[in-house]
């Protein structure tokens, strides 16, 4: 939700992605770049070309009973975004809720075959 704070608009908490992973704690998201590089004689970099794009999102979660958390390899889509889970973790404890951690990437335009 967005809010006022100084001036300038804020967002506090997380999206409701419950129906897809649990109760969100947490929601983090990394862009990275696969590069190209040109070198001169010298083996300086002269030029630099970036030519593939990835974005990498993790969500913490409360787990919800009766919800089955997506295993590594599955197909993931959450709001308007998809990806591929590359990891998923349940921890129990005996002091905490039980909770999920969820990794998931898509490369470029990529489809999901």
């Amino acid at each position: 939700m967005a809010e006022e704070l100084t001036g300038a608009t804020v967002t506090f908490g997380t999206d409701n992605y419950q129906d897809v992973i649990g109760i969100v704690q947490s929601e983090s998201s990394k862009t990275t770049a696969s590069i190209a590089e040109a070198r001169n004689e010298e083996g300086k970099v002269i030029a630099m070309k970036a030519y593939s794009k990835s974005c990498e999102k993790t969500f913490e979660a409360l787990f919800c009973t009766g919800t089955t958390p997506p295993e590594a390899g599955t197909p993931i889509t959450v709001g308007t975004w998809k990806g591929i889970v590359t990891q998923s973790s349940v921890t129990k404890s005996n002091t905490d809720f039980t909770k999920i951690s969820i990794t998931a990437t898509m490369k470029d335009s990529a489809s999901f075959l």
